[in-house]
């Protein structure tokens, strides 16, 4: 496969035997920035997958947007993972929350600009951790945009 992901989009991938990856920027004056994450698979011993999604910037604009989960829901990619990871972007007055599942933990990780999560100062860079459930409230952003992972207790395996 090769595919060229645009701003925002995403590339999911699960790795198998003879996988080879490599990424690179195709642009020789444009900077690109991209954010690589590796979540633990809940399943073992199945056969790669390669999959694109581009999201539109109205999709997540003052909202968090799912575009990873374990079973596909509401347009999302599936992933063999415990986990559901949203998207979103904030500026000014906008704000959005979400009621953590008992058990779960999350992780905020910001790709740009600033906000707030329950009072907690976050920039460019940024990650937080939250081990307890319960509200999670995004606030007084600047430009930002960010990803939520919702993460469900690990199974014994």
């Amino acid at each position: 496969n090769g595919s060229v992901v645009s701003a925002g989009g995403v590339q999911y991938m699960s790795a198998g035997s003879g996988v080879r990856h490599s990424e690179f920027n195709p642009s020789k004056t444009e900077e690109m920035a991209f954010l690589q994450i590796w979540l633990l698979p809940n399943v073992q011993n199945e056969a790669p997958r390669y999959e694109t999604m581009d999201i539109a910037p109205k999709e997540k604009d003052g909202k968090l947007r799912l575009f990873l989960s374990k079973d596909g829901r509401e347009r999302s990619m599936r992933i063999k993972a415990d986990a559901d990871i949203y998207a979103a972007a904030l500026d000014g007055a906008q704000s959005v929350s979400f009621d953590m599942p008992e058990g779960h933990k999350a992780w905020v990780q910001v790709a740009r600009g600033s906000v707030h999560v329950n009072g907690v100062s976050l920039r460019r860079g940024d990650g937080l951790a939250v081990e307890t459930s319960g509200r999670l409230e995004f606030r007084d952003a600047e430009n930002a945009e960010f990803l939520l992972f919702d993460l469900e207790p690990l199974a014994e395996r």
